[in-house]
């Protein structure tokens, strides 16, 4: 695998990491790869558990990718990514925040109410 420029905010205007194609797969797989593409390195057995646990809780693979990618180690590594997708997951961050999330859960159950 070739080696990538460093650099935390590297953003490309098309697909530079396929993310697509990683969330494609399932389970190991999908673990094994993040990893491979995001930190150049294989998890280790306690990310491996979380990670694999995140994907039976039923957490989103753009919402784990995101985190992968924007951690400390992934900032370092800093693989380029398409702009949707870093889009797509601070919009994720943004409703999950305990101010606009806690606010938007509210909103969407009145309106389940209202139907």
């Amino acid at each position: 695998m070739a080696e990538l420029p460093s650099g935390a905010n590297r953003v490309c205007p098309v697909d530079c990491f396929p993310a697509d194609a990683v969330s494609a797969l399932d389970g190991e797989a999908f673990v094994t790869e993040a990893f491979h593409q995001f930190l150049h390195r294989l998890p280790d057995e306690p990310e491996r558990a979380r990670m694999l646990d995140e994907l039976l809780r039923g957490e989103s693979k753009s919402w784990i990718l995101g985190r992968l990618r924007y951690g400390i180690e992934g900032r370092r590594v800093g693989v380029p990514v398409a702009l949707s997708f870093r889009r797509r997951y601070l919009v994720q961050r943004i409703f999950r925040g305990p101010i606009v999330g806690s606010r938007v859960e509210r909103a969407a159950a009145l309106w389940r109410l209202t139907m």
